[in-house]
């Protein structure tokens, strides 16, 4: 490692948190891209990767994710002889990748090279959620018999299985032209419960499909694609996890190797077999019955905690020390809705009471005119409440 280059960089990620806060300031549209959170993530990449223990990890790591893989090849990483500052791994022998021609000019099948390289990424996504984010020409070894040789592992990511979840559903909108399915997609990676635009969304992705007509998926650049989607889920202004970025130029990195060495190739092709794949695992027996043992293993808790909790609860309302905090945006709708409320309960209690008086007197008492009479007010009254209660949509 060289002298000194900790400092620079530390230097450097400071002025760079500096400027992202100060844009995030000035340009509050900027929270929706999480600028801050990009740039803290980028720095702690970085950080990392000034760590060789940390990168000799991820080569291990990487070496077991391809021990039965014939076309994938990783370097041996010598622990004994590392250190934070020192990396001491195997030597690798081959042909950088740079164009097909030179590919061809030692022997090498530019196809098949393509096809391998693609599918060691995407089985670095799809089976294991864990990624090699700088798989340029430059860092990519050819060997003998195609095979891909891979280095410098200090820029790596790590997918959530929502992350999976959702290039596989995106995948599979994209195959069929599904607007909706992309658009769903796109929400539940940003974690978007309850959106009011869906529609306007759902257009706007079709809208985008629609620029592509009939091209065939070999044709579609899945980066620029997935690019457009991330940039029309901005102007709703969703949040778009830091961790996507990453993943994106490695896709984009990716799809540039695949089309210097065959320009017909896309990614988009290749990436469909994974993400049916990954479906198809979330939906089997297997998947399904864990999921569900999953969620009574919840609820038993749920139950067993539920009366200490609600205890505790009741404790500090006693003491005075349970504090509730309720954010109003909208002053007049929330005092206009509370007094609504008030007279809906106020009613109810009324009816309620009337209710119980007419059956006690009817029960324990002389049946009367008067009993009966209070019996029929309250039963109509109770309907009416009800029927105000589920034919009207505002309090």
């Amino acid at each position: 490692q060289r002298p000194v280059i900790r400092e620079k960089i530390d230097l450097d990620l400071k002025l760079l948190n500096y400027l992202a806060d100060k844009l995030s300031q000035e340009y509050p549209e900027l929270v929706v891209v999480n600028i801050s959170g990009f740039v803290k993530e980028f720095g702690e990449t970085m950080m990392r990767e000034l760590n060789y223990l940390h990168e000799a990890g991820n080569a291990i790591r990487f070496s077991e994710m391809f021990m039965n893989v014939p076309y994938c090849r990783i370097p041996v990483v010598h622990m004994d002889l590392c250190t934070h500052r020192l990396l001491v791994m195997e030597f690798m022998e081959g042909i950088t990748p740079e164009s097909a021609s030179k590919l061809e000019r030692w022997g090498r099948d530019p196809k098949i090279v393509a096809e391998n390289g693609i599918n060691i990424f995407l089985k670095m996504v799809f089976e294991h959620g864990f990624f090699h984010a700088d798989m340029h020409a430059g860092n990519l070894f050819i060997q003998e018999n195609n095979r891909v040789a891979l280095i410098d592992f200090g820029m790596v990511g790590a997918l959530k299985p929502s992350h999976m979840e959702f290039l596989a559903n995106f995948t599979q909108g994209l195959a069929f032209r599904n607007a909706q399915t992309i658009s769903k997609a796109l929400l539940d990676l940003s974690n978007a419960r309850f959106f009011k635009e869906k529609e306007d969304l759902e257009f706007r992705v079709q809208e985008m499909l629609n620029r592509y007509g009939s091209m065939h998926l070999e044709s579609v650049r899945f980066s620029e694609i997935l690019d457009e989607c991330v940039k029309i889920i901005l102007r709703f202004e969703l949040k778009i996890p830091s961790s996507i970025y990453l993943l994106l130029k490695a896709i984009a990195s990716m799809e540039k190797l695949g089309y210097n060495l065959r320009s017909e190739m896309s990614l988009a092709k290749y990436i469909r077999p994974y993400a049916e794949n990954l479906i198809r695992q979330q939906y089997s027996l297997k998947a399904i019955s864990g999921t569900l043992v999953e969620t009574v293993k919840n609820y038993i808790t749920l139950v067993k905690e539920f009366p200490g909790e609600m205890s505790e609860i009741l404790d500090k309302a006693k003491q005075g020390k349970l504090t509730i905090e309720i954010k109003v945006s909208n002053e007049d709708l929330f005092r206009s809705t509370m007094r609504g409320l008030g007279r809906r309960l106020a009613t109810g209690l009324v009816v309620g009471f009337m209710f119980t008086g007419a059956i006690i007197m009817n029960i324990w008492g002389t049946p009367s005119a008067f009993s009966n009479f209070l019996f029929v007010i309250s039963s109509l009254f109770a309907i009416w409440l009800v029927v105000r209660l589920f034919f009207t949509t505002r309090v």
